[in-house]
């Protein structure tokens, strides 16, 4: 484990704006002045679903198949990658719920993927809210381009109010079972198909 950092202690906006802006575990090396992200199983605490752990992205296939090589320790939800740590970040910091957005992440991305080539990989991000809407990154609807999209803020509460019958139906019941809340977590057994 290399670290555990806490975004509700005295460093605590310091430590999520490095989370956002990807300097936290980046090093330069002094040979050749090029940038490297560390990435090592850290604990991130002082969000309100609790305490995250960050699997590193390498180890994404072996942790999905249950077969990580180390123990993890112990919290609330997973995330992988530092762009999973990232966008839960920017969810907790907006005062939402984490499981409520992934929903909506998976209806964006189902409909995405319907215009998307059958090889394409399709992804959508949480990028942050504003009074009325969320906003939602998709990247892969064509080479090399990304869009934008929107969702009211009334979709989202829809969405909350609905989140306990969610989470006993499926697609919904696999990605949103705690610990890795994520639509990612389906998206290495099928593409979704629901609109």
């Amino acid at each position: 484990l290399a670290g555990r950092y806490d975004l509700g202690g005295s460093h605590g906006e310091r430590t999520a704006a490095r989370i956002l802006d990807g300097s936290l575990l980046t090093v330069v090396c002094p040979a050749c002045a090029t940038e490297l992200r560390l990435e090592f199983p850290i604990v991130v605490d002082g969000i309100r679903s609790g305490s995250l752990t960050l699997v590193p992205d390498g180890d994404r296939h072996d942790f999905l198949a249950g077969d990580l090589g180390y123990q993890l320790p112990e919290a609330d939800r997973v995330v992988i990658g530092f762009s999973e740590l990232a966008e839960k970040v920017r969810m907790d910091r907006a005062g939402l719920d984490d499981s409520a957005v992934e929903v909506l992440k998976y209806y964006l991305l189902s409909r995405a993927l319907q215009e998307a080539d059958e090889q394409t990989e399709v992804a959508v991000t949480f990028q942050g809210a504003d009074d009325d809407h969320l906003q939602f990154t998709i990247v892969g609807l064509r080479p090399g381009q990304h869009g934008h999209t929107r969702v009211p803020l009334e979709v989202y509460a829809r969405t909350l109010d609905d989140l306990d019958a969610k989470r006993a139906e499926e697609p919904f019941r696999t990605f949103l079972q705690p610990p890795y809340v994520s639509v990612a977590r389906i998206l290495s057994h099928t593409r979704p198909t629901d609109g």
